[in-house]
């Protein structure tokens, strides 16, 4: 956890958030503790402020830097503080965020290619992060997946990433998508991972537990 002192004031905590996003970027983390202390504990009501939204807009405004720059710290923490949660209930070692070495684009590109679906956006998280994976594939992995979704006539979330999500189509993974990729010798064998999923309930029971599937597959496709 990223240290942020208990006392510290909200002009103070503001200054310290304004400084790191002129920064190179490297310390983001400590903006989003800090962003997540102002909304969690509603500082921004003591500053007057009606809504939380207000007082980012304030902070854009007063200190002249970029408000889409806040929502994407705030974004990109949220998705893995909760993709960390999930990972240590499914007793799974995970990096906990201060030691994160993704970029904020990266893990926003990772959850638009999950659309919504936690499940999805975890194994893309984990994959990303145990092959370190370039930012550049992982965006190109995203275009490839966002031109999937809107071949099938759905629409992909909106360019920003706040828009609503589509369910995503179950001929579509994202997963396999990151992998062919990453490696173009990977082959999927023309079935998604979604896919093959839903066969193996089929014939096995609903009763079979996901976790237990998805490590089947995951020892599948290393031997392909």
């Amino acid at each position: 956890m990223v240290p942020v002192f208990q006392d510290d004031s909200l002009d103070t905590i503001e200054n310290r958030i304004a400084i790191i996003i002129r920064s190179d970027g490297k310390s983001w983390k400590l903006s989003y503790e800090l962003i997540k202390r102002v909304e969690k504990e509603r500082l921004w009501v003591k500053a007057g402020h009606r809504s939380f939204t207000e007082w980012v807009r304030y902070m854009a405004s007063h200190y002249a830097i970029s408000e889409l720059s806040i929502w994407k710290i705030r974004s990109a923490g949220d998705t893995y503080s909760r993709y960390e949660r999930s990972a240590r209930e499914r007793c799974e070692d995970v990096q906990p965020l201060a030691e994160c070495h993704l970029a904020i684009d990266t893990i926003i590109s990772l959850s638009r290619m999950g659309q919504g679906d936690h499940e999805v956006t975890d194994s893309l998280i984990s994959y990303a992060q145990e092959h370190q994976v370039s930012r550049k594939h992982i965006l190109d992995a995203w275009a490839k997946t966002r031109k999937a979704i809107e071949n099938t006539g759905s629409r992909a979330v909106r360019a920003n990433g706040y828009g609503v999500y589509k369910k995503m189509p179950e001929t579509i993974s994202p997963l396999a998508i990151l992998k062919e990729t990453v490696h173009p010798e990977y082959t999927s064998d023309s079935i998604s991972d979604q896919e093959i999923l839903r066969i193996v309930h089929k014939y096995l029971g609903a009763n079979v537990h996901r976790s237990i599937l998805i490590n089947a597959l995951r020892d599948y496709t290393n031997l392909m």
